[in-house]
């Protein structure tokens, strides 16, 4: 997926996209030409970076340009994924075999939610919590928030135009 859609979104302008069935809700930094496995995610190279030289979260002072302050193009994007219903808050641990690998299904990895392109949220590269993603768009404006079923905003991003 990364191979084939990835440099067509960066190309084409595209700012966010939002993807479900993860029992979670996760965000990426805003970034571009990330391809490969999880392990070739630089952020030296493919986040929009803060003054500090860190990943920018795209909040206060960090909020997020469509028109990137790197690269000087519109490159970026934020990939959200938002199937946080159902069992998001339930955790059913894969048994590990010795001398085999984790099992891939019916159980929760011991590496879930720990992408490195993801913005870090309560520990982990994501919120494995019930709740939906809130967008508002102007002319100028594209906010988007995740709200848990309480009404607490646990995550917020914001590009301006």
């Amino acid at each position: 997926m990364r191979e084939t859609f990835v440099p067509i979104l960066d190309a084409y302008g595209v700012d966010a996209v939002y993807g479900g069935h993860a029992h979670s809700y996760e965000r990426s930094y805003y970034i571009t030409g990330h391809t490969g496995l999880s392990e070739t995610f630089d952020p030296a190279i493919h986040a929009e970076l803060n003054d500090m030289g860190d990943p920018a979260i795209g909040q206060g002072a960090e909020e997020y340009h469509q028109i990137s302050m790197g690269s000087g193009s519109d490159d970026k994007v934020v990939y959200t994924v938002a199937g946080s219903s159902g069992k998001a808050d339930e955790e059913d641990p894969c048994e590990i075999v010795p001398g085999e690998e984790e099992p891939q299904l019916g159980c929760t990895r011991s590496d879930w939610l720990l992408h490195p392109a993801h913005i870090p949220l309560g520990g982990r590269r994501g919120i494995p919590v019930k709740g939906s993603v809130v967008v508002d768009a102007t002319e100028t404006t594209f906010r988007s928030r995740f709200i848990d079923v309480n009404g607490e905003v646990l995550d917020e991003f914001t590009i301006n135009r």
